[in-house]
C-alpha cells in the first residue's frame, strides 16, 4: 500500500498489518485516524484537513508543522478482518504514541534571550575628602650672600602627609579645591667643599621642614570611574639652611606656588586611589644673617611625586 504524508501516524501502521490498510490524503491535510469498528470489522485511516471536529490532542510532525488526530466517521476504503485481540494490543500503542507527540509538541521550543550591558555609569565625584598620601621629593638649592654665590645643595627625601578637600562634578568635568599639609626634603654640602664657600664652619644645608599646599582642581573623566587632572595654587613652608655653626644658619618662613598634574580612579563609592606629580617653587629661602643688613639665602625649587587614597563622604 502506499502511505503519505505523513510519516507521524503512518509509521506506526507500516509495523502493523501494513498489508490491510488503505491511506488517503494530500501533503497539505492533516492525518487522522477512526477507530470505530463496522460490522464487517473494516477500518479506515484517512487524512483529512482539520475542519473535522472531535476528541483530539495536537502531535508535532517529523517535518516541524503541527497536526491534529480526529476521531471522525467511517469510511471503508478496504475491508480486512482483524482479531479482537489485535485491536486490544495497537490501540495502546497508538494512544501512547499520539500522547507522546503531545507531550513534544507541548513543549515551549527555547528562546535565544540577548544579553544587554548596561551602559557604564559615571562615578560620582562631588562632596568632600580626605586622605593620606607618601611620596618622594627632589630638587636642589643654590646658596648666595652678599652678593656672591655658594655652594649648591641637592636635596631629597621621602615624605607624607594628609589632605581634605571638595569636588564639584558637571557631566564629565570635575572641579575643586584641595588643603594638604606634608612632613618634607632636606640636603646637605659637606663642610669644606671647594668653592666660592667651603662652608668652613660646619655643613652648608637646606631643609624643607614642612610643606602645606592650598590648591585648585580641574579634571576631566576619561572612563566612569578614573579622572584626570590639574591643579595649581598657593605653597608654604617652613625651612632651615644656611652654613652649621654660623650666623648663616637660620630659619623663616617661605612662600610660593605649586603646579601639578594628577590621576584618580574610584574603586569604590568611596575609595579612590591616586597618583601626582608636582612642582614647588617656594621663591628665595633666607636662612642666617650674612651681614647686618642681608640675610643668607638659597634659591631654587624642588619637585614631588606622590600616591595616595582618599575617601569621599
Amino acid at each position: 500500500m502506499e502511505i503519505y504524508p505523513s510519516p507521524t501516524v503512518c509509521d506506526f501502521w507500516r509495523t502493523h498489518n501494513k498489508s490491510d490498510l488503505s491511506v488517503k490524503g494530500g501533503v497539505n491535510e492533516e492525518p487522522a485516524f477512526d477507530q470505530r469498528r463496522t460490522g464487517t470489522d473494516a477500518w479506515t485511516i484517512l487524512l483529512q484537513k482539520p475542519k473535522f471536529t472531535g476528541e483530539n490532542l495536537p502531535v508535532r510532525g517529523l517535518r516541524g508543522n503541527k497536526y491534529r488526530i480526529v476521531l471522525y466517521s467511517v469510511l471503508i476504503t478496504r475491508p480486512f478482518t482483524m482479531s479482537s485481540r489485535k485491536i486490544a494490543l495497537a490501540l495502546p500503542i497508538v494512544f501512547s504514541m499520539v500522547a507522546g507527540f503531545a507531550t513534544a509538541g507541548s513543549l515551549t521550543e527555547p528562546v535565544a534571550t540577548a544579553v544587554v550591558t548596561p551602559p557604564a555609569t559615571a562615578a560620582d565625584w562631588s562632596g568632600p575628602f580626605a586622605g593620606v598620601f607618601v611620596g618622594y621629593g627632589d630638587g636642589s638649592y643654590r646658596q648666595q650672600g652678599l652678593g656672591s654665590l655658594g655652594q649648591v645643595v641637592d636635596v631629597d627625601d621621602a615624605l607624607a602627609g594628609m589632605r581634605i578637600g571638595h569636588n564639584w562634578q558637571n557631566g564629565g568635568q570635575v572641579f575643586g579645591f584641595d588643603v594638604s599639609l606634608s612632613s618634607g626634603i632636606d640636603g646637605s654640602t659637606p663642610r669644606g667643599t671647594p668653592g666660592n664657600w667651603p662652608c668652613q664652619e660646619g655643613d652648608c644645608n637646606v631643609s624643607i621642614d614642612s610643606l602645606f599646599t592650598l590648591r585648585g582642581r580641574y579634571g576631566g573623566l576619561v572612563a566612569p570611574s578614573t579622572l584626570i587632572y590639574g591643579t595649581a595654587g598657593f605653597a608654604s613652608a617652613q625651612i632651615e639652611g644656611g652654613v652649621r655653626n654660623s650666623a648663616q644658619q637660620g630659619s623663616s618662613q617661605a612662600h610660593g606656588y605649586t603646579v601639578g598634574l594628577g590621576i584618580e580612579h574610584k574603586f569604590s563609592d568611596r575609595f579612590s586611589v591616586y597618583g601626582e606629580a608636582n612642582y614647588i617653587d617656594l621663591g628665595t629661602l633666607e636662612f642666617g644673617i650674612a651681614d647686618a643688613k642681608n640675610r643668607f639665602e638659597g634659591k631654587g625649587d624642588f619637585s614631588t611625586i606622590l600616591v595616595g587614597l582618599n575617601y569621599h563622604f
